[in-house]
């Protein structure tokens, strides 16, 4: 079964950022942190991008040691029923990178809640 893919954008404004979900809505409507809308695989797994917020900030101090201070490294990843990581994939300009790499193996270490499909998301972190 094939889990939709989940794309959230981060908008780095001040002191404060939001996530968007651009499956349900577009980008001039509300922040997808309104547990009105979720990340969620086509057969029912889902994490609201509040959640997913908040478990990316659990690893966002790694992958910012990654970097350089500058630019956005963007990671694909999959998350399995159990909560556990199955996959990671550095994307765009930081891809097959060492930037890319240690990226990689920072989100690894995330845990999400147990649900009953996986979910793929791509999620952006900035370095």
């Amino acid at each position: 079964m094939k889990a939709m893919l989940l794309t959230l954008f981060i908008l780095f404004a001040g002191s404060g950022c939001g996530a968007r979900q651009t499956e349900t809505q577009n980008a001039q409507s509300a922040p997808a942190a309104d547990n009105s809308t979720n990340a969620q695989s086509a057969n029912g797994g889902k994490y609201s991008p509040k959640e997913v917020i908040a478990t990316m900030n659990t690893v966002k101090d790694a992958v910012k040691a990654c970097g350089n201070g500058t630019g956005v490294v963007k990671v694909k990843f999959r998350i399995l029923e159990s909560g556990e990581i199955e996959s990671v994939e550095a994307i765009d300009e930081f891809a097959g990178t060492d930037i890319g790499t240690c990226a990689e193996k920072a989100v690894m270490n995330a845990r999400f809640r147990p649900t009953d499909a996986p979910v793929n998301i791509t999620y952006p972190f900035k370095l």
